[in-house]
Formats: C-alpha cells, structure tokens, sequence
C-alpha cells in the first residue's frame, strides 16, 4: 500500500507506481481505452475447462466471446443450468456449460459441470475482468493527499477519494462515485438550531470491493467506515459513517445503510432497501426488496416488509 502525496493539474494523487492511461493501451489480453475492458485473445474450449477444473467433452474449438444460450454464435461459450436439454440442441453456441447429465445426452462440445453458473462467471472473470497490471485512475477523478489506493485498482471517472481513504488491492470504483465526504449527522439545540457533527474517522475498502456508479461512503465520525473485501455494492447505494460491512456481501441498487450499523458477512441485501441506525445484520441474512430492517436480525434469517420482519 502507498500513499499518494503529490497532485497534477487534475487534482489526482499520483506516485511513480501508479499509471494513467490516456491512450488505447493493451494490458495482458485486455484493451483499456476510454475505461472499457474487451476480450481480445481466442482461446480454446478446452482451455476454459482446464481453468476451472472440468472435464472436456466434444471437440476442442476456438472460443472468441460469450453470451446467453439463445443467441450464442458458433464460436461463443453460454452456460445453461437446466436438467432440460432442448435449449442446448437449438443453440449455435459453440460450447455451453452445463450439468454432467446433460452433457452426455447432447452430442455438442461442453463442459460438464455441477455449477455451470460459478463455472461461467470463474470463465468470465478470466476472460474479461482481469484487474490491469498497474492501478488505473481516470483523469477525472480526484484522489486527495493522504489517501492510499492498493495495487491494481480501477477508478472511473468523475470518482472522489478522500484524504481519510484507504482502499485496498484489486477494487474497481465506478463513475461519479463519492468515498470519504463528510457524513450527515446534526444535533439540535434547546432553540430548534441544527449544528453539525465533524467527522474525523477513516474508510477503509477491502481487497476485491466493487463500487457501481454514484454510490457514496462516508467517512466516520470517530472511528471508521468499512467495506470488508469481496463486498460488492450496486449503483446508487449510500453507506452513512461508521457502518460496518463484512465480506462477500452483495447490496443491490438504491438502498440506504444507515450510521453504525454492522451487516454480517455473506449478507444479500435486494434493492431499495433501508437498514436504521445502529442496527446489527448478521451472517447469511437475506433482505428483501424494499424492506425497512428496524431491528437487529439474527444470523441466516430472511426479512421483508416495513418494518422488516422474519419470514
């Protein structure tokens, strides 16, 4: 981890271990040009099964993208989850991962598999999502002195990083993002008059976070805001100051994670959701759509209504 301590004219903090790509570049297979990422190498059908450790059925064929089963090309790899196997004889896909059963009553390559899902996305993450080689930070972007951005990190533009940010290894940050802005937090005097609460704790972003477009992270009041790694947050999503997210969690767009709350790890929380102040989510707790959890809910529950209740 290092910390930026100088700016260019753009406002960003940069250090010699750090990159801007202001022109196409090739990264390793990928093209980084205008903060796309595309698959550009062919690869073999028999490869992606070596990758993630299944059997290869069927010819070994050049592989060149993907795409869903229904309107794959001869020369795409999809994945079909289904025990039915209609789907996989009328598709042109090249090669389709599927359950082992499956597999062997259809006579097209395949990649038999008992998650052909995980498979696919393990696939795809390869493919399409390898991190880049050296932390990228659009132009647009401002980091500020002080904050410390890990090895191949990903930050689109328009983002803003705080001084009290410390964002770990491999994180992609997407446009118009806000992380380590002063939270919302006021006390009222005996005449009705609102003073406001300076917030002088950090945020600290986990190794392998996303963050999807305009999103905002608080930094805490006194301690710290946290989002534990594998986290992943949709767009649109609003963490206040000193909430407390473990790992692997998974926040769906629009929702609102209110000051000091604690979510669990493994937590699945679907969209338009509201958790209230000071409220501890555990482990493995789904959340439903536009749920309002008011109460502390316990480990491997599901929740839904306002207010939330235990279904």
């Amino acid at each position: 981890m290092i910390s930026l301590d100088c700016s260019d004219s753009h406002g960003i903090s940069l250090s010699e271990h750090y990159i801007i790509y202001s022109e196409r570049t090739s990264i390793r297979g990928i093209i980084l040009c205008r903060c796309t990422l595309t698959f550009i190498s062919m690869v073999y059908s028999s490869n992606l099964a070596e990758l993630v450790g299944r059997p290869h059925s069927g010819n070994s064929i050049e592989i060149s993208g993907v795409n869903s089963i229904d309107v794959a090309t001869c020369k795409e790899l999809a994945f079909w989850e289904s025990d039915t196997t209609s789907e996989i004889k009328s598709s042109d896909a090249g090669c389709v991962i599927c359950l082992p059963s499956v597999s062997q009553s259809v006579a097209k390559t395949s990649i038999p598999s008992p998650e052909p899902r995980i498979d696919f996305l393990k696939i795809v993450n390869e493919l399409y999502r390898t991190p880049p080689e050296e932390t990228y930070i659009h132009p647009s972007s401002v980091v500020e002195d002080g904050a410390e951005i890990g090895q191949r990190c990903w930050i689109g533009p328009n983002t803003y990083i705080g001084s009290k940010v410390t964002v770990g290894d491999r994180v992609k940050i997407q446009a118009g993002t806000s992380i380590g802005g002063e939270g919302f937090a006021f006390a009222s005097d005996n005449e009705g008059k609102l003073w406001g609460q300076i917030h002088t704790g950090t945020v600290h972003i986990g190794d392998d976070v996303e963050i999807g477009s305009n999103c905002s992270i608080d930094r805490a009041i006194f301690k710290e805001t946290k989002i534990g790694e594998g986290t992943k947050l949709d767009n649109q999503i609003h963490i206040a100051h000193q909430a407390n997210i473990g790992k692997n969690v998974w926040i769906a767009y629009q929702t609102g994670i209110s000051g000091s709350v604690s979510i669990g790890d493994q937590t699945m929380i679907h969209p338009n959701a509201a958790v209230a102040m000071h409220v501890d989510v555990g482990e493995d707790v789904t959340i439903a759509m536009n749920s309002a959890v008011l109460e502390d809910v316990e480990d491997d529950a599901t929740v839904a209504g306002v207010p939330a209740e235990v279904l």
